[in-house]
């Protein structure tokens, strides 16, 4: 009794995975629509408790395009008492913004005496699309209801936008919004990878001041000295929770996507990439015969074995075929799919021979 998820950091890891893992099975049955590409990645806050990003790509049949298919989708108002009891406990427990605002300066999502979540949100009678690259979900002034835990009257401008099938069934807090615009993708998928916050500093022996001794002293690396020494600053520390402690130790996975990526290799005859060990020998090693095959090559030598990589571009060659990193060869994909994805090579680089050494 009177216990908090700090004190059971491998019992909220082993629930909150089971919920992942169920969440992940809906995705896949469809609840949300067709999926054709999907990313998720777990991260910790600051106080440790997980939570998950997942970006979803829907096929074209599954795809949102009205304002009627995005009310359908996703609610941005407090449910019905009535006809949904579940889902309206839970929006108002887990889904309400704040409290932020002229009366809470402190919050964290305040700035420059703003909310930078853009709270509370103005009404809306019916969703807008296209509003910078994300809707304006439809917010009525209906439902009002007393926050119990601030004392604070709450309507539709506070409510985080939910959908309402999961809301009921999880019972947590689901953020769910629809991404309208090409515009915000490349935002999106680096907010996904961003990974957790880092901290970095040095620890310097300042040199004897007039009436001190020599002291250690922890040193920021955004602090007030200006005479730092960029080079010893490039050490990076963060916080490991209890709860991310406990994750890793079970070997639960910390991110995933499918379909999966093939790197494709672009290089000059001679000009590829090469793996060696510290106990091999460099030549011998650039010089064998499997390590003159790379993605690229066996692409011409495919073309010659297969009439159907004819027809099959370099880029989208791995939907239709795969590769073998153990025998580096292309075949005839039997199941699944994947996508290519090429290395970027800058019009600079000139002709260089890449060794990597591991």
């Amino acid at each position: 009794m009177g216990q908090t998820a700090k004190d059971c950091p491998d019992l909220v890891t082993r629930v909150f995975n089971l919920k992942l893992d169920a969440l992940l099975k809906d995705i896949k049955d469809g609840v949300l629509g067709n999926v054709i590409a999907k990313i998720w990645v777990i991260e910790f806050q600051k106080r440790g408790l997980p939570h998950t990003h997942i970006l979803l790509i829907l096929d074209e049949v599954s795809k949102l395009r009205t304002a009627e298919d995005y009310d359908s989708m996703v609610s941005a108002e407090i449910p019905d008492p009535i006809c949904h009891p579940k889902a309206y406990e839970m929006v108002t427990s887990c889904m309400v913004h704040g409290p932020c605002g002229r009366d809470f300066f402190n919050a964290q999502c305040m700035e420059q005496g703003k909310c930078k979540k853009r709270y509370p949100r103005s009404f809306n009678e019916e969703t807008r699309c296209d509003v910078d690259g994300y809707p304006e979900y439809r917010r009525r002034q209906t439902r009002i209801f007393v926050d119990l835990k601030t004392q604070r009257v709450v309507d539709n401008q506070w409510i985080v936008p939910y959908n309402l099938h999961l809301a009921t069934k999880y019972h947590t807090h689901m953020n769910v919004e629809i991404c309208s615009s090409i515009s915000a993708i490349k935002y999106l998928y680096k907010y996904v990878y961003k990974g957790p916050d880092r901290a970095t500093a040095i620890v310097e022996r300042r040199a004897n001041m007039p009436g001190q001794d020599n002291n250690v002293q922890a040193v920021v690396a955004n602090g007030e000295w200006q005479n730092r020494d960029e080079i010893k600053a490039y050490l990076e520390g963060r916080y490991v929770s209890a709860s991310e402690a406990s994750w890793r130790l079970f070997s639960f996975r910390m991110h995933d996507g499918t379909p999966s990526v093939t790197r494709l290799a672009v290089h000059e005859p001679g000009m590829h990439t090469v793996v060696y060990n510290d106990n091999a020998n460099i030549f011998e090693t650039v010089n064998s015969e499997q390590n003159q095959k790379t993605t690229l090559t066996e692409y011409f030598q495919a073309n010659i074995n297969y009439p159907l990589a004819k027809e099959v571009t370099y880029m989208d060659f791995p939907s239709v075929f795969t590769w073998t990193n153990g025998t580096k060869k292309w075949t005839i994909r039997q199941r699944g799919c994947c996508v290519g994805c090429f290395y970027f090579v800058s019009p600079s680089a000139g002709n260089v021979i890449s060794c990597v050494h591991c």
